[in-house]
């Protein structure tokens, strides 16, 4: 399968289907190859309210369970909808380390 002959992704964004079915696929895949640094969206949208959001929120869980250092942004900021969450994650300390820096220039 040439899916496994290439080398993992430096960066992948997870923000589809937000279902537990859905995010089981996708954490099962990124656990295979895992890639440098996974970026995604909506991982507080059920806290904040939203329906059918339960496997973003456990993508979070499963990543920081799993060793990954995590930045989580769930800030409510009016008319951005950033309450629902965008979190970075990586394995890298020093990638943590540029993006934590990184977005703290932009708060």
């Amino acid at each position: 399968d040439i899916r496994y002959a290439m080398p993992p992704f430096d960066l992948v964004q997870v923000d589809g289907n937000h279902s537990m079915d859905a995010v089981a696929e996708e954490i099962a895949a990124l656990d295979a190859k895992p890639p440098r640094i996974i970026v995604a969206h909506d991982v507080c949208s059920t806290d904040a309210g939203y329906a059918h959001c339960e496997g973003a929120a456990h993508l979070m869980e499963h990543l920081r369970d799993t060793g990954w250092l995590i930045i989580l942004d769930a800030t409510d900021r009016p008319l951005e909808n950033t309450k629902r969450g965008m979190m970075v994650a990586t394995r890298e300390e020093s990638l943590y380390q540029i993006a934590s820096e990184t977005w703290a220039m932009t708060a």
